[in-house]
């Protein structure tokens, strides 16, 4: 039991994409005010074609949004002495990456900093699309907190990341 409250007390947990959460759910909130103006305020009869458009926004879309982006949105990582670890619901997109199995850490600029893990090869001359797109990469948006909690673990330096763009990010 000690050991249980001490792991859980050493472990940082975080959400590795989180502006692309709010817009996920942003979005699926947008579609369901879509349908209800259709349906509360309609000039004329709804028409098959309406229902149609409404169904889509309604049920199809959410549902598709929310199934291609599950994997970067809504997983949870965790970083600990043993390695880092991503889990969605506890379930699903389970990835294990022990410290010493890392094979290189690089970081990304896109809409905002991230790095970028991977522990079967180099991913030096990827784009940023082709790495979110393997599963087998970890995609983690930088924060001070997570920078703090890679750090003492870190056995390689994180490539693309400068003294000059640590002090810009403020992560230290």
């Amino acid at each position: 039991m000690k050991v249980d409250k001490e792991y859980k007390k050493n472990t940082v947990k975080v959400h590795p994409m989180p502006i692309v959460a709010v817009g996920i759910i942003s979005c699926v909130l947008l579609d369901v005010a879509i349908v209800l103006f259709c349906i509360l305020y309609p000039k004329e009869p709804l028409k098959i074609i309406t229902w149609i458009i409404i169904s889509v926004c309604a049920v199809i879309l959410p549902i598709t949004m929310v199934l291609f982006t599950a994997r970067r949105v809504f997983s949870t990582i965790s970083i600990n002495k043993h390695g880092i670890k991503r889990t969605c619901l506890k379930v699903f997109y389970k990835l294990e990456m022990p410290w010493d199995g890392i094979r290189e850490i690089r970081y990304c600029e896109r809409i905002g900093p991230y790095l970028m893990i991977s522990k079967t090869e180099s991913i030096e001359k990827w784009t940023f699309e082709n790495m979110i797109k393997r599963k087998d990469i970890l995609q983690i948006a930088l924060t001070p907190k997570v920078y703090k909690a890679i750090k003492p673990y870190l056995q390689q330096p994180i490539l693309g990341l400068t003294e000059e763009k640590i002090k810009t990010l403020k992560l230290e």
